[in-house]
Protein backbone atom coordinates (compact mmCIF):
# COMPACT_ATOMS: atom_id res chain seq x y z
CA UNK A 1 0.00 0.00 0.00
CA UNK A 2 1.02 3.61 -0.76
CA UNK A 3 -0.44 6.36 0.77
CA UNK A 4 -1.39 9.55 -1.49
CA UNK A 5 -3.64 11.41 1.02
CA UNK A 6 -4.18 12.41 4.10
CA UNK A 7 -7.66 13.17 5.40
CA UNK A 8 -7.45 15.46 8.04
CA UNK A 9 -9.88 15.46 10.94
CA UNK A 10 -12.10 12.57 9.79
CA UNK A 11 -15.25 12.40 11.73
CA UNK A 12 -17.21 8.79 12.43
CA UNK A 13 -20.34 8.81 11.00
CA UNK A 14 -23.60 6.72 10.71
CA UNK A 15 -26.01 6.49 7.76
CA UNK A 16 -29.40 7.22 8.04
CA UNK A 17 -31.34 7.99 4.65
CA UNK A 18 -30.25 9.26 1.12
CA UNK A 19 -32.70 12.49 1.03
CA UNK A 20 -31.94 13.15 -2.60
CA UNK A 21 -28.90 12.95 -5.33
CA UNK A 22 -26.56 14.94 -3.22
CA UNK A 23 -27.51 14.99 0.20
CA UNK A 24 -27.66 12.67 3.20
CA UNK A 25 -28.89 11.84 6.40
CA UNK A 26 -26.60 11.21 9.02
CA UNK A 27 -25.91 10.68 12.84
CA UNK A 28 -23.11 12.33 14.54
CA UNK A 29 -23.14 11.99 18.09
CA UNK A 30 -26.86 10.72 18.69
CA UNK A 31 -27.52 14.44 16.41
CA UNK A 32 -29.26 14.16 12.49
CA UNK A 33 -27.04 16.18 9.93
CA UNK A 34 -26.98 16.60 6.45
CA UNK A 35 -24.07 15.52 5.03
CA UNK A 36 -22.99 16.05 0.94
CA UNK A 37 -22.08 13.69 -1.74
CA UNK A 38 -20.89 14.37 -4.60
CA UNK A 39 -21.19 10.81 -6.40
CA UNK A 40 -24.44 10.79 -8.45
CA UNK A 41 -24.60 6.95 -8.69
CA UNK A 42 -27.45 5.12 -6.81
CA UNK A 43 -24.78 3.92 -4.19
CA UNK A 44 -27.94 1.74 -2.60
CA UNK A 45 -25.52 -0.68 -0.89
CA UNK A 46 -23.72 1.93 0.27
CA UNK A 47 -25.99 4.46 1.78
CA UNK A 48 -27.59 2.43 3.92
CA UNK A 49 -29.78 2.94 7.12
CA UNK A 50 -27.26 1.90 10.08
CA UNK A 51 -24.02 1.53 7.98
CA UNK A 52 -20.61 3.62 9.24
CA UNK A 53 -19.16 6.18 7.41
CA UNK A 54 -16.59 8.63 7.80
CA UNK A 55 -17.40 12.76 7.00
CA UNK A 56 -15.01 16.01 7.09
CA UNK A 57 -17.09 19.03 8.24
CA UNK A 58 -18.05 20.85 5.00
CA UNK A 59 -17.34 24.56 5.82
CA UNK A 60 -18.84 27.37 4.75
CA UNK A 61 -21.76 25.05 2.59
CA UNK A 62 -25.16 24.14 3.03
CA UNK A 63 -24.46 21.15 4.03
CA UNK A 64 -22.63 20.16 7.70
CA UNK A 65 -20.52 17.51 6.74
CA UNK A 66 -19.65 16.38 3.27
CA UNK A 67 -19.76 12.05 3.58
CA UNK A 68 -16.38 10.58 1.84
CA UNK A 69 -16.25 6.84 2.74
CA UNK A 70 -18.28 4.15 3.98
CA UNK A 71 -16.74 1.42 6.37
CA UNK A 72 -16.30 -2.32 4.84
CA UNK A 73 -13.84 -3.80 7.13
CA UNK A 74 -12.77 -3.09 10.17
CA UNK A 75 -9.54 -0.85 9.01
CA UNK A 76 -10.80 -0.44 5.18
CA UNK A 77 -13.82 1.68 3.55
CA UNK A 78 -15.02 2.12 0.25
CA UNK A 79 -14.17 6.09 -1.01
CA UNK A 80 -17.59 7.13 -2.83
CA UNK A 81 -16.04 10.83 -3.02
CA UNK A 82 -15.32 11.38 -6.61
CA UNK A 83 -13.41 14.80 -5.67
CA UNK A 84 -10.83 12.36 -3.88
CA UNK A 85 -10.59 9.55 -6.24
CA UNK A 86 -9.56 12.15 -8.82
CA UNK A 87 -7.15 13.69 -6.38
CA UNK A 88 -5.85 10.37 -6.12
CA UNK A 89 -5.23 9.60 -9.70
CA UNK A 90 -3.79 13.20 -9.66
CA UNK A 91 -1.22 12.11 -6.71
CA UNK A 92 -0.46 8.76 -8.52
CA UNK A 93 0.62 10.55 -11.50
CA UNK A 94 2.70 13.26 -10.38
CA UNK A 95 4.51 10.65 -8.13
CA UNK A 96 4.89 8.20 -11.42
CA UNK A 97 3.02 5.62 -9.73
CA UNK A 98 1.00 4.14 -12.25
CA UNK A 99 2.95 1.70 -14.24
CA UNK A 100 1.23 2.93 -17.74
CA UNK A 101 1.46 6.74 -17.08
CA UNK A 102 5.29 6.59 -15.51
CA UNK A 103 6.26 9.23 -18.08
CA UNK A 104 2.59 11.22 -18.23
CA UNK A 105 1.74 14.69 -16.78
CA UNK A 106 -1.83 16.29 -16.75
CA UNK A 107 -1.55 19.62 -19.43
CA UNK A 108 -5.49 20.67 -18.24
CA UNK A 109 -8.39 19.21 -16.75
CA UNK A 110 -11.74 19.62 -17.56
CA UNK A 111 -11.47 19.63 -21.29
CA UNK A 112 -13.59 20.22 -24.29
CA UNK A 113 -13.90 17.35 -26.58
CA UNK A 114 -16.43 17.51 -29.39
CA UNK A 115 -19.93 17.23 -27.08
CA UNK A 116 -18.21 16.38 -23.61
CA UNK A 117 -16.13 17.60 -21.09
CA UNK A 118 -13.07 15.12 -20.72
CA UNK A 119 -11.48 15.35 -16.86
CA UNK A 120 -8.07 15.45 -18.43
CA UNK A 121 -5.79 16.05 -21.16
CA UNK A 122 -2.04 14.40 -20.48
CA UNK A 123 0.81 14.30 -22.00
CA UNK A 124 2.98 10.88 -22.30
CA UNK A 125 5.71 10.41 -24.23
CA UNK A 126 5.06 13.61 -25.91
CA UNK A 127 1.61 12.49 -27.40
CA UNK A 128 -1.23 14.18 -26.14
CA UNK A 129 -4.25 11.71 -24.65
CA UNK A 130 -7.83 12.50 -23.40
CA UNK A 131 -8.46 10.43 -20.42
CA UNK A 132 -12.02 10.59 -19.02
CA UNK A 133 -12.29 8.52 -15.00
CA UNK A 134 -14.62 6.93 -14.13
CA UNK A 135 -16.07 5.64 -10.22
CA UNK A 136 -16.14 1.83 -9.89
CA UNK A 137 -17.31 1.05 -6.33
CA UNK A 138 -20.04 -1.37 -7.41
CA UNK A 139 -18.56 -4.32 -5.76
CA UNK A 140 -19.05 -7.77 -7.54
CA UNK A 141 -17.88 -10.91 -6.05
CA UNK A 142 -14.35 -10.26 -6.53
CA UNK A 143 -14.24 -7.72 -8.65
CA UNK A 144 -15.23 -3.58 -9.00
CA UNK A 145 -18.24 -2.62 -11.57
CA UNK A 146 -18.86 0.38 -13.49
CA UNK A 147 -21.68 1.98 -13.62
CA UNK A 148 -24.20 1.38 -11.31
CA UNK A 149 -27.07 3.25 -13.07
CA UNK A 150 -27.92 4.51 -16.35
CA UNK A 151 -25.96 7.99 -17.35
CA UNK A 152 -26.39 9.94 -20.62
CA UNK A 153 -23.45 12.17 -19.85
CA UNK A 154 -21.27 8.76 -19.67
CA UNK A 155 -22.77 7.52 -22.95
CA UNK A 156 -21.60 10.61 -24.54
CA UNK A 157 -17.96 10.50 -22.82
CA UNK A 158 -17.26 7.34 -24.06
CA UNK A 159 -18.96 8.77 -27.58
CA UNK A 160 -16.75 10.69 -27.91
CA UNK A 161 -13.92 9.25 -26.57
CA UNK A 162 -14.63 6.73 -29.59
CA UNK A 163 -14.60 9.54 -32.11
CA UNK A 164 -11.59 11.27 -30.65
CA UNK A 165 -9.42 7.33 -31.58
CA UNK A 166 -11.36 7.46 -34.94
CA UNK A 167 -10.09 10.93 -35.75
CA UNK A 168 -6.79 9.42 -35.11
CA UNK A 169 -5.78 10.50 -31.75
CA UNK A 170 -5.79 8.86 -28.39
CA UNK A 171 -7.81 8.52 -25.55
CA UNK A 172 -8.02 6.61 -22.51
CA UNK A 173 -10.83 6.01 -19.86
CA UNK A 174 -9.16 4.86 -16.17
CA UNK A 175 -12.15 2.90 -14.01
CA UNK A 176 -11.10 4.06 -10.29
CA UNK A 177 -11.66 1.01 -8.16
CA UNK A 178 -12.15 2.77 -4.86
CA UNK A 179 -12.65 -0.40 -2.58
CA UNK A 180 -10.78 -3.47 -1.35
CA UNK A 181 -10.74 -7.14 -1.60
CA UNK A 182 -11.34 -7.14 -5.25
CA UNK A 183 -8.86 -8.38 -7.87
CA UNK A 184 -10.22 -6.86 -11.08
CA UNK A 185 -12.50 -4.77 -13.04
CA UNK A 186 -15.51 -5.60 -15.59
CA UNK A 187 -18.21 -3.47 -16.98
CA UNK A 188 -21.78 -3.89 -15.48
CA UNK A 189 -24.31 -4.81 -17.83
CA UNK A 190 -27.42 -4.14 -15.70
CA UNK A 191 -26.38 -0.91 -14.69
CA UNK A 192 -26.43 0.98 -18.33
CA UNK A 193 -26.67 -1.38 -21.26
CA UNK A 194 -25.48 1.20 -23.22
CA UNK A 195 -22.55 2.07 -21.18
CA UNK A 196 -22.06 -1.49 -21.63
CA UNK A 197 -21.52 -1.66 -25.00
CA UNK A 198 -19.79 1.41 -25.63
CA UNK A 199 -17.00 0.48 -23.13
CA UNK A 200 -16.70 -2.60 -25.91
CA UNK A 201 -16.44 -0.70 -28.73
CA UNK A 202 -14.24 1.88 -27.45
CA UNK A 203 -11.96 -1.46 -26.29
CA UNK A 204 -12.36 -2.92 -29.68
CA UNK A 205 -11.89 0.53 -31.49
CA UNK A 206 -8.97 0.95 -29.87
CA UNK A 207 -9.81 3.59 -26.46
CA UNK A 208 -7.10 2.70 -24.04
CA UNK A 209 -8.81 1.00 -20.68
CA UNK A 210 -7.02 0.85 -17.49
CA UNK A 211 -8.06 0.62 -13.49
CA UNK A 212 -6.81 1.19 -10.53
CA UNK A 213 -7.49 0.19 -6.85
CA UNK A 214 -8.10 2.67 -3.74
CA UNK A 215 -9.00 2.43 -0.39
CA UNK A 216 -9.63 4.70 2.29
CA UNK A 217 -7.11 3.37 5.63
CA UNK A 218 -9.38 3.70 8.62
CA UNK A 219 -6.34 3.69 11.02
CA UNK A 220 -3.73 5.66 9.47
CA UNK A 221 -6.68 8.24 7.89
CA UNK A 222 -4.94 7.99 4.62
CA UNK A 223 -6.49 7.58 1.59
CA UNK A 224 -4.33 4.30 -0.32
CA UNK A 225 -3.02 3.29 -3.25
CA UNK A 226 -3.30 -0.64 -2.96
CA UNK A 227 -2.74 -1.24 -7.26
CA UNK A 228 -1.91 1.20 -9.90
CA UNK A 229 -2.58 -1.56 -12.63
CA UNK A 230 -5.49 -4.24 -11.70
CA UNK A 231 -6.61 -6.04 -14.69
CA UNK A 232 -9.35 -5.05 -16.99
CA UNK A 233 -12.10 -8.09 -17.77
CA UNK A 234 -14.45 -6.77 -20.98
CA UNK A 235 -14.54 -10.43 -21.93
CA UNK A 236 -18.61 -10.25 -24.01
CA UNK A 237 -20.81 -12.62 -23.72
Amino acid sequence: MIPLIRIENPIPCTIIRRENRFTVIIEVDNKRYKAWINNTGRLKEYLRRGLSGFCIVNEGEKNDYRLFAISSSDNMAVIIDTLLQMKAFEESIENKLLSSFKRCRIIRRNVTLYNSKIDYLLSCNSKSIYLEVKSAVLKGKDYAMYPDCPSIRGQKHIIDLIRNVEDGRESAIMFIAAIPDIRYFAPFKEGDPVIYSLIYDAYRKGVSLYSMQIVYDINRNMIMLLNGDIPIFPSEE
